[in-house]
């Protein structure tokens, strides 16, 4: 039973590392989320929510109408895109998607499934900073977006727990979702709740880290 015991815990650490390295280490793990820089430090230091942001921004690139920028925003991402190395470059350049991708503009939801608890929360935190409409279906939310009332976005970002419990009652859940994100290995698809969210044409995008226990299972 000890021996069993200790490999459930790896497995639950290796998991966290996974996810965001903040819930492995307390002390790290910021005193407040709601932070202006907080999105941006989140997808520096974990890869798995790096490219969980790209996935956003693409998304609102194409979904969402373009939004308008004054000349002193664009003269600011000029001067920040200059200091990028070439990676981060590659990486800028597929997000820019202006002009290769026609917009659709039409209404999207995209489903996220992550462990109860804190990764919940930064994914929630995450997504702050992004144009999108933020549904989170247990706890609190940190703070309401500028985007939550907005009737011109047409991307809705639905958190919602993998084990499907403890949900919000005010809230129904998602009907006919274009993308189904499992965010880490506590989620299974097979779920009635989470099959009855799928529709015809839904699209499963899992995260995972190369050589990793995720990689593994």
């Amino acid at each position: 039973l000890h021996t069993a015991y200790r490999r459930q815990r790896q497995m639950c650490i290796r998991d966290r590392v996974c996810s965001h390295p903040y819930l492995l280490i307390e002390h790290y793990f910021p005193k407040s989320l709601t932070g202006k820089d907080i999105p941006k430090r989140l997808a520096d230091t974990s890869g798995k929510f790096k490219i969980l942001a790209t996935l956003l921004d693409l998304l609102d690139n194409i979904y969402n109408p373009e939004e308008k920028e004054n000349s002193k925003d664009k003269d600011s991402k000029n001067k920040k895109n200059h200091h990028h190395n070439t990676k981060d470059k590659e990486i800028e350049d597929t997000v820019n998607t202006k002009k290769v991708i026609k917009r659709k503009e039409e209404p999207i939801d995209i489903v996220i499934l992550s462990r109860p608890g804190k990764c919940i929360d930064l994914l929630d935190a995450l997504c702050m900073g992004h144009r999108c409409i933020i549904k989170r279906y247990i706890g609190s939310k940190i703070k309401e977006n500028s985007h939550h009332k907005s009737k011109t976005l047409n991307l809705t970002v639905h958190i919602l727990p993998s084990d499907m419990k403890e949900l919000r009652k005010d809230m129904a859940l998602p009907k006919n979702d274009k993308f189904i994100i499992p965010f880490d290995i506590s989620c299974n698809l097979d779920n009635e709740k989470i099959s009855h969210m799928k529709s015809r044409d839904c699209k499963i995008i899992r995260l995972v880290p190369i050589n990793t226990i995720e990689h593994i299972a």
